[in-house]
């Protein structure tokens, strides 16, 4: 478990090149928020300008995901409210799955909660940093609270899978 206190407090992988070119994604994580503010990051491979590829955040007070691919399109989906999904003091898990030729999907503790736009490509080749708590957004919060669990699969998991994981990782987590 990574505890974050919201003051500059991040992991930084480097530049995981393993994840330049997917064209099938799934990325999640169990988070405890200790509050919730609007440009708070919990994972993210950018670089703050347009050298970004993955990202799960709270973003114009949406609970956020999306993809950026090298046919300069995006998937991404929001929802708005993160409250509703993300309650402070709780662990709440949030997973992100896309493949090519399809909308990114967000789920809360493995229930399918919402499909973005559709698109086509593969992940672009980014060197940007994964940074977990963070990322080199302009304006960006850091994210106060508990962080486990962290995951990332180079194909995209089923919603009987995800929920699957979220059961076999409860006992780690709760």
């Amino acid at each position: 478990c990574l505890e974050f206190d919201g003051s500059n407090e991040f992991m930084d992988l480097g530049d995981v090149g393993d994840l330049d070119g997917l064209t099938e994604i799934t990325f999640g994580s169990w988070i405890n928020p200790d509050k919730l503010e609007d440009d708070s990051t919990f994972i993210a491979k950018s670089n703050g300008n347009s050298d970004y590829a993955i990202w799960m955040r709270i973003y114009n007070n949406e609970l956020s995901c999306g993809v950026s691919l090298d046919t300069s399109q995006e998937s991404t989906v929001s929802l708005t409210d993160p409250e509703s999904y993300l309650e402070i003091g709780q662990w709440n898990n949030i997973t992100c799955s896309w493949a090519s030729g399809e909308g990114i999907q967000i789920y809360h503790q493995g229930r399918l909660l919402d499909t973005g736009n559709v698109a086509t490509g593969s992940i672009r080749n980014s060197s940007a940093p994964l940074k977990i708590g963070s990322s080199n957004w302009a304006n960006e919060t850091d994210f106060d609270g508990l962080l486990d669990n962290f995951s990332i699969w180079d194909f995209k998991l089923t919603e009987e899978e995800i929920a699957n994981e979220v059961v076999a990782s409860m006992g780690d987590t709760l």
